[in-house]
């Protein structure tokens, strides 16, 4: 059944407002006598609700203290929020489908109010709920008082807690990597589809489900690395992982078909690049004894690392003088996509 009604999430989903986010949430810390976070360690411990974050880096301390105490922080901080690449395209596909739209957000009312006013998009949306401490209390209600049905609704957020809301529900769960959680946090918790940015997932709903484009049917769309080279410590008697050995490995990243109907951009499909650089630091990171464990890893890597389906791995090593090469073949996916 196609999408109609979409709830959002804000924070990390249609607005990127990360950087005031931590610099007030630093300023809360330092004057508690706390340590302060990277924005890599903040995205990586930040979770919602708010409590269980605040319960672990400031324990014992009043959340509607803290809450009022942030407020000012956040509200005098000179870093600015910006409206997330491909928001304003992706609210306007959402329009076209005919049904509802709405904010469910944790964050301050008034300050996501002002925000989405600033950022000319406050009349895009039916209602805004804001201020939710727990999403998943307040999605029924909006199912409820907006008559949707659940099988028509799809919730879009950046954390687990916005998966979770979704699940809660009963409606379609879509995961985006413009926010705070790691794709390997999102993917986790099982979502039905995780997508890069709002424009590959614009792309991925327009898609006919039977994969036609303009009269073309598109199917099998593969990011294919062949015989990628990689210096690792790997074998069963000691002797042979006491030294450096040269692996081939072939890998298959199976995607949306929406990567190939789209414009000419990287951000809409798979980066090999970081693909193959990931996979390399994978396999340097520890000695092994089996050629099987490496595949495993490859596949949890690409698939909590990457928007990918499915992954299909094929290692080769150079190991006895009667054969060319002996190896594994591995395959994994993920849950499939709504549209």
């Amino acid at each position: 059944m196609m999408i109609k009604h979409f709830i959002f999430d804000w924070s990390g989903t249609l607005a990127d407002d990360l950087p005031p986010v931590l610099d007030a949430t630093n300023k809360l810390l330092e004057n508690h006598g706390k340590p302060t976070f990277s924005r890599d360690a903040f995205r990586e411990a930040f979770q919602l609700p708010f409590k269980g974050f605040y319960d672990r880096v400031l324990p014992g301390v009043s959340l509607d203290d803290l809450e009022v105490e942030f407020g000012e922080y956040f509200s005098n901080s000179d870093e600015p929020v910006t409206l997330l690449p491909y928001a304003a395209e992706f609210l306007d596909f959402c329009k076209k489908r005919g049904g509802k739209i709405f904010i469910l957000s944790s964050a301050r009312d008034e300050f996501l109010r002002q925000q989405a006013t600033e950022l000319g998009v406050i009349d895009r949306f039916d209602h805004i709920y804001a201020s939710v401490l727990d999403k998943r209390e307040m999605i029924w209600k909006i199912l409820e008082t907006h008559g949707l049905n659940a099988d028509e609704t799809a919730f879009l957020g950046d954390m687990i807690h916005d998966v979770e809301t979704a699940q809660h529900a009963g409606v379609h769960s879509i995961a985006l990597l413009t926010g705070y959680d790691s794709v390997a946090k999102l993917s986790a918790v099982n979502p039905d589809l995780i997508a890069t940015n709002l424009r590959q997932l614009s792309r991925m709903m327009a898609m006919p489900v039977d994969g036609r484009s303009e009269g073309i049917q598109l199917s099998g769309g593969v990011v294919r690395v062949e015989r990628l080279e990689i210096p690792c410590f790997i074998g069963v008697p000691d002797e042979e992982r006491a030294d450096e050995q040269m692996l081939w490995v072939d890998i298959d990243a199976h995607v949306s078909t929406a990567c190939f109907a789209g414009d000419d951009a990287i951000d809409a499909t798979v980066d090999y690049h970081a693909l193959c650089l990931a996979v390399r630091e994978l396999a340097a990171a520890r000695p092994r004894q089996l050629v099987e464990t490496l595949a495993r890893e490859i596949i949890e890597c690409v698939l909590t690392g990457f928007a990918v389906d499915k992954v299909d791995v094929r290692i080769r090593k150079k190991i006895l003088d009667f054969t060319d090469t002996v190896g594994v073949s591995l395959s994994g996916e993920r849950s499939g996509m709504v549209r």
